[in-house]
């Protein structure tokens, strides 16, 4: 089924300028108030996911209670409900700022790393942003540079508050709800642990998100998600400065600060990182050094706790306990002289007690952290020599090298009892998959096949097709019926709708109309009279060599002469004589005189040869009549 061209009545979709796996994002022109802005649809073969489906309105909803500055303004929410054969189908949007600019990913792919003032106004843009909507109990759960625009005026701005967008991409990880928690880079500890969450992850991204552009690189980098998450939770990162050896170490304290594995570590409020941030780029010292902040977890994973905030936005510090002093005075006060053997007996009994908590508790020893290249031997081998139980299991669903190791339950680093069980996970190899033939099949259809058969979309392309329709696709990378392994990333190409046209300057009228007719398209020949090209060759075509709509007709040109020029034909027969006149664009005619030539033998003619003459004009040939 085709789109709808205008949603809810007023907004005009034009050209696709983003899509992901969940979304396709449109810029398009509101009708009622004239202006241009940014339309969000789900894709429709996420409608019938109740989950995808209810998840999109639910955040559609929330986004649109959000009204910063910094936020990517929602404008609209809806849904587009259209009928075809193969029945009703929904397009739920949300229509938001169109914001004309560069993302963040884009602008340090091109420049690097930014240097430290211009990269405290982005996160103070960023920050901005967090606390008011920590504030409104969102969390955005995807910080990273492609969720953050810069404006042409240089504004920052925060996009896709609560919106999973990352379900074909290869470095997003999930709950075992499939429910997208975030991007392998920018991935909090708890988040890769899949613990609950708070605005703390989302300050944890943020001090990745200012990692990078301090040095122009993510703090942690692997092969796949796996590995990057398990650095997340198990590796310390480097220090900026020890990337850029002239950035100031108040950097690298924000920095490890933000990036804290303990969220009771961490800054605990948007608002803190901010003034750490602003006082750096002054060159002053951190204003959250002097704090001793400790917040218990947030139950609610989806917002904080009013109290959190005061009116300043600083964070409500929990402050030690009041002792109890009620009826102290009523207590009976006992003699300061106790007798030596109750003394004795109270220090026997309270080391016996002491004794046996000791040996009830057992002796706690740290799990191993495993790196990326260990052998089953080796691990097994680590395990053991730390007093713990090894256990080896396959990880069915890594697309890693068999036998590579991918993660172990507990985590390297972890404190468990003595003679605890590890399991520890090796990749049981990737599966193979043929690339199906998905020629001529919609984005929605080719995104699903793929996702069934564990492949997923890495990016897609566009190019001129003769014979498949707009927006479907022409084809794959790896090709179709190539041998692949699962989870391997393929490259759609999808139609533009239009037909690369050749240059058919120079070749015959035959060639051109041969070539046309490959491509889908209709010839329309025309002459174009002139002394300069070979007669019956092209000259030109409208359109222009290039892309052209499919179907379309083109006009080509065949040159014809302005004039012709009157061959000698004195002494060919009168066959041959028409036949060159005839060949000219001329009209023969035919007179006999007496000649003492044979007959039918070509006498003159009229005009006489050399002469020039307009095309289709006559020409008389006097034939010897053999008389």
């Amino acid at each position: 089924m085709t789109m709808p061209q205008v949603l809810g009545g007023r907004y005009e979709l034009r050209e696709m300028v983003g899509q992901g796996g969940m979304a396709q994002v449109y810029k398009a022109f509101d009708n009622r108030l004239q202006r241009v802005v940014a339309v969000k649809i789900l894709r429709p073969a996420l409608t019938q996911d109740s989950i995808f489906y209810s998840r999109f309105k639910r955040e559609a909803e929330a986004a649109a209670s959000l009204n910063h500055p910094n936020i990517v303004a929602v404008y609209d929410t809806g849904e587009e409900i259209a009928s075809g054969i193969d029945g009703v189908v929904k397009y739920p949007y949300i229509v938001m700022e169109f914001v004309q600019g560069d993302d963040l990913k884009t602008i340090i792919a091109k420049q690097g790393h930014i240097n430290a003032q211009y990269s405290a106004k982005i996160m103070e843009g960023v920050l901005s942003a967090l606390e008011y909507s920590h504030k409104h109990g969102v969390i955005h759960r995807d910080i990273k540079p492609g969720n953050i625009f810069i404006s042409s005026a240089r504004q920052v701005k925060v996009m896709d508050f609560g919106i999973a967008r990352a379900m074909a991409d290869s470095s997003a990880t999930m709950t075992q709800a499939d429910t997208v928690v975030g991007t392998a880079q920018y991935l909090s500890p708890e988040q890769a642990k899949g613990l609950k969450v708070d605005a703390r992850s989302d300050l944890y991204s943020a001090g990745c998100l200012l990692f990078e552009l301090l040095t122009g690189q993510p703090p942690f980098s692997g092969e796949n998600a796996v590995s990057i998450a398990y650095q997340h939770v198990s590796e310390n990162h480097k220090k900026p400065s020890e990337i850029l050896a002239d950035l100031n170490p108040l950097w690298d304290k924000i920095v490890s600060r933000a990036m804290a594995k303990d969220p009771n570590m961490r800054y605990q409020t948007a608002f803190s990182f901010k003034t750490d941030v602003q006082a750096a780029a002054d060159g002053k010292n951190l204003p959250s050094l002097d704090e001793t902040t400790v917040l218990n977890s947030v139950s609610n994973p989806m917002s904080l706790p009013n109290d959190m905030y005061d009116g300043n936005g600083f964070e409500t510090k929990i402050m030690p306990a009041v002792k109890d002093d009620v009826n102290s005075e009523q207590k009976p006060k006992k003699s300061k002289k106790a007798p030596l053997i109750i003394v004795i007996a109270v220090l026997l009994v309270t080391g016996i007690t002491g004794a046996v908590i000791w040996a009830s508790c057992g002796i706690n020893v740290t799990v191993p952290r495993l790196s990326a290249n260990v052998t089953p031997l080796e691990a097994k081998r680590q395990i053991e020599a730390a007093k713990l139980v090894y256990e080896q299991l396959p990880d069915i669903n890594s697309t890693l090298p068999k036998d590579t190791f991918t993660h172990s339950d507990p985590v390297g680093g972890t404190q468990v009892n003595q003679g605890s069980t590890v399991k520890v996970y090796f990749s049981a190899g990737p599966e193979n998959i043929t690339v199906p033939d998905l020629k001529n099949s919609s984005q929605d259809i080719a995104q699903k096949t793929l996702s069934d058969l564990g492949l997923s979309v890495g990016s897609i392309k566009t190019e001129d097709s003769p014979d498949v329709v707009k927006d479907n696709i022409t084809r794959t990378d790896p090709k179709a019926g190539s041998s692949i392994q699962k989870g391997q990333t393929i490259v759609l190409y999808i139609s533009t709708g239009n037909v690369t046209l050749p240059d058919l300057t120079g070749k015959t009228r035959d060639q051109a109309d041969e070539e046309v007719k490959k491509l889908h398209l209709t010839a329309n020949f025309q002459d174009d009279k002139t002394d300069n090209k070979t007669p019956g060759t092209v000259t030109r075509t409208s359109p222009t060599a290039g892309s052209v709509q499919q179907n379309a007709t083109i006009i080509i040109y065949i040159a014809v002469p302005e004039t012709v020029v009157i061959p000698d034909l004195k002494g060919k027969t009168k066959a041959e004589a028409i036949r060159a006149i005839q060949q000219l664009g001329l009209i023969p005619q035919i007179e006999y005189k007496s000649s003492g030539l044979a007959k039918d033998i070509v006498i003159s003619t009229s005009p006489s040869s050399g002469q020039k003459v307009n095309p289709n004009s006559s020409v008389t040939i006097y034939v010897s009549s053999g008389e």
